[in-house]
Parts: C-alpha cells; sequence; structure tokens
C-alpha cells in the first residue's frame, strides 16, 4: 500500500515490515521506538488501524494490528534481548489485550465462548481485507475470520513465551495458547468428521 503526503499512516505496515526494515538491518534503536510508539496508544486492548495526517484523533477500527505488534515485539526480543524494553514496559500492555479481549472491546471484537475471535458487522471491515465498493463489501470479514483466529494463536504462543522469559514457569495463558491448537477444525462450522474448512463464520452464524 502506497503512502502518500497527506494520507494516513497505517497502522498495520510499520509492524509487518518492522523484521524486514529495522531488525534484518541492526536498526534495534529506531525499532524499539516504533513499538513504543505504538504502545503509547493502546486503548481498550487494541491499536490504531490509522493516525490521520490532520490532527485527528487515531481511528480504532481495525481487529489486527495488536497482534502484529505482538509478533513484532516477539522479532524485537529475539533480535535484542531487550528485557528491560519488552518484558518490563510492553508485557503489561500485552495482558491488558488479553483482557479487553475477553471481556469484549470495540466493534464487537471480543473471544467467544468457543474461544474464537469474532468482531465488526456486515457493514465494517475490520482486518487488511477492508476493499468496499459503496455499501458493498467485496470480502466479508464480519464474524470469526481464519485470518485473525490465526493471529490471535500466534499471539497467545507469544505470550505465554514471554511469560516464561519473566516467570520461568507457564500460567494460565498456557492453557489459552492450546485453546487455540483447534482453531481450524473449530472455526469450520460444519460438524465432526467434516473435509470442508471456512476461511471465515459470519457474524449471523454467532
Amino acid at each position: 500500500m502506497p503512502v502518500t503526503p497527506g494520507s494516513p499512516i497505517g497502522g498495520g505496515i510499520p509492524r509487518i515490515s518492522l523484521t524486514g526494515l529495522c531488525l534484518s538491518t541492526g536498526r534495534f534503536q529506531e525499532a524499539r521506538a516504533i513499538l513504543a510508539t505504538f504502545g503509547r496508544y493502546c486503548s481498550e486492548g487494541m491499536l490504531p488501524n490509522y493516525f490521520p495526517d490532520n490532527g485527528q484523533a487515531p481511528a480504532y477500527n481495525t481487529s489486527d494490528a495488536t497482534m502484529w505488534w505482538a509478533y513484532a515485539l516477539y522479532r524485537y526480543y529475539q533480535a535484542t534481548g531487550d528485557k528491560q524494553f519488552v518484558l518490563e514496559e510492553q508485557l503489561p500492555l500485552l495482558r491488558d489485550v488479553i483482557c479487553w479481549h475477553q471481556k469484549g472491546t470495540r466493534h464487537g471484537i471480543k473471544l467467544d465462548q468457543d474461544s474464537l475471535i469474532s468482531g465488526g458487522n456486515e457493514h465494517v471491515q475490520l482486518t487488511w481485507m477492508d476493499a468496499k465498493c459503496g455499501d458493498f463489501v467485496v470480502t466479508p470479514r464480519a464474524g470469526k475470520a481464519v485470518e485473525i483466529n490465526a493471529l490471535w494463536h500466534n499471539f497467545a504462543c507469544t505470550m505465554t513465551y514471554l511469560h516464561r522469559e519473566v516467570y520461568g514457569q507457564h500460567d494460565h495463558l498456557w492453557r489459552l495458547r492450546h485453546s487455540h491448537s483447534r482453531m481450524v477444525s473449530r472455526s469450520s462450522g460444519t460438524g465432526p468428521g467434516s473435509v470442508c474448512r471456512c476461511d471465515q463464520v459470519g457474524w449471523h452464524h454467532r
């Protein structure tokens, strides 16, 4: 996605590209500054999707930005071993993300009873597949999208790893991780023994 002068700054782009642009090139201070900036904007368990360039408030309308942030923090820690930043400053924010997803946050984003992340409706696009033509949603992602739940599973694994780095043992996050190991079969919505898998279970199926 090109970024032109005057266009909003997308939150997902820096997090996804940080590994290649900063970590693989040894620009660790820049990577830390980027991650810290996003951490300061963590609100109700979410990070912004856009930072408007005209002084307006950031837009919290994405279900994946926070997950990519956790992935970037994991890769940063793997590359630098910066415990003070990741484990002392950022880990509490990541714990807060879990709490908010358990009780529910903006746009109906919530960890459902089946341990899958659900959110949005037929009018709101909360993933990077956000193409719309007027009121027509090109790629409906409301409900339980497989790519969001894959990111949530990775988020749980990341939290388990970081918690072990701090305390040397697992806690409830370990169970949270394993509850998502059945994500693919449970998100199909087609029942036991089926060979069919859905990439998204719509919001109206909840």
